[in-house]
């Protein structure tokens, strides 16, 4: 009678432990895919209907009037390039994906409930005939490429529209920290001609979190945003809906100071062995203006790959404390001259002796002012 009661009490235990287990699973399942679009279960008045290729009976509005069509999107970014200073630009390549319910597009039986796909020219015949939200990058510069297209509908009359693409957006580029600047990269994807009333945008949440190892030149990516909802009236006070999102990214800085600021540090560095030399008669002038020279045509250089904008940047901003320093040493060696002619050699040795230990810890530290100077309150 005793083993009868534990194993019936071992067994409610058990089946207390199972529908645990399935309510953990179900839960952390929405959470991974997010809300999926659903449509209600509706008389298949389009089984098996074909399309009949005739674009005269396009459908041309919405499927609901008396509320919102919701569409849900998702954007997968594949990768990033051409991120430009000049333009305030970026060149985005990605897959959309739009998903709704719509009764009146046609679903041929298949038997075993697969969706209907359609692809390259049967796709093409499809949109021809069906009603779909003409939704537009709202920051684009101009029409995205459209790579490949593929047409979905199930038994349900949902109908999912994917695409690969390629576009060029608009953005707000700060360069005022340039080289050690952040920014955020703008997409706002928005309804073109159909207003709040007609079409809601909805977010739809992701299974797997985006891949943030993209190839972007001389750029990393800190983060990929989620689409997030948001609201752009007109001038006429119309709505229309918009999801927004960001693509935080901070510039490579390694490669400049290999390629531009540590060769022209140590030219500035190198000038100062000048002090060493004794004599005035033996070309310090004429190494100080060595100096100065090579900086000034490697400036020129080295420009040539900044960025065209109005703020001084840091890489300018070190040569022209560059430029200062190796003035102050030419005065220095003017004062060592003149010294020298007076017979004043042991002013001289003090010149000589002192001049490094002030010019050195002042350009160093100088840098370092500048350096501490962007990254708290930007150029000027």
């Amino acid at each position: 009678m005793r083993q009868f009661g534990t194993r019936r009490f071992n067994g409610w235990i058990g089946a207390f432990l199972f529908l645990l287990t399935l309510l953990l699973f179900s839960i952390s399942g929405n959470a991974q895919t997010g809300p999926a679009a659903t449509c209600p279960k509706t008389a298949n008045t389009g089984v098996g209907a074909e399309f009949s290729g005739d674009k005269t009976v396009a459908i041309i509005t919405p499927p609901t009037t008396d509320e919102p069509t919701k569409v849900q999107v998702t954007l997968d970014i594949e990768w990033i390039d051409t991120i430009s200073d000049i333009t305030d630009s970026f060149r985005l390549h990605g897959r959309l994906k739009l998903s709704w319910c719509d009764p009146r597009v046609p679903y041929k039986e298949t038997g075993d409930g697969v969706r209907n796909v359609y692809v390259d020219n049967q796709a093409t015949a499809v949109l021809r005939e069906i009603w779909i939200p003409d939704v537009i990058f709202g920051n684009g510069t101009a029409a995205r490429t459209i790579l490949d297209f593929a047409v979905t509908v199930d038994q349900n009359h949902k109908v999912e529209y994917t695409e690969s693409f390629t576009t060029i957006l608009k953005t707000s580029i700060d360069s005022s920290r340039y080289p050690f600047d952040d920014q955020v990269l703008n997409i706002r994807i928005k309804s073109f001609s159909y207003d709040l009333s007609q079409v809601e945008l909805v977010p739809l949440l992701r299974s797997t979190p985006i891949d943030t190892d993209l190839i972007v030149p001389s750029w990393r990516i800190d983060s990929i945003g989620a689409l997030e909802p948001s609201v752009f009236t007109e001038n006429t006070g119309t709505d229309f809906a918009v999801l927004v999102a960001g693509v935080e990214i901070s510039r490579v800085s390694g490669p400049l100071y290999i390629r531009m600021l540590l060769p022209q540090m140590l030219v500035t560095l190198a000038s100062f062995s000048v002090f060493w030399m004794r004599s005035a008669s033996t070309g310090r002038h004429a190494i100080t203006f060595t100096a100065i020279l090579t900086n000034i045509a490697f400036s020129n250089i080295t420009m040539r790959q900044h960025p065209e904008v109005p703020e001084l940047t840091f890489p300018e901003l070190v040569s022209l404390f560059s430029l200062a320093v190796l003035f102050c040493v030419v005065i220095t060696n003017t004062v060592v001259e003149y010294l020298t002619g007076r017979n004043r050699d042991d002013l001289v040795v003090r010149v000589d002796r002192y001049a490094p230990l002030i010019f050195i810890p002042v350009y160093i530290l100088g840098i370092l002012a500048l350096k501490m100077q962007i990254d708290a309150f930007g150029l000027w």
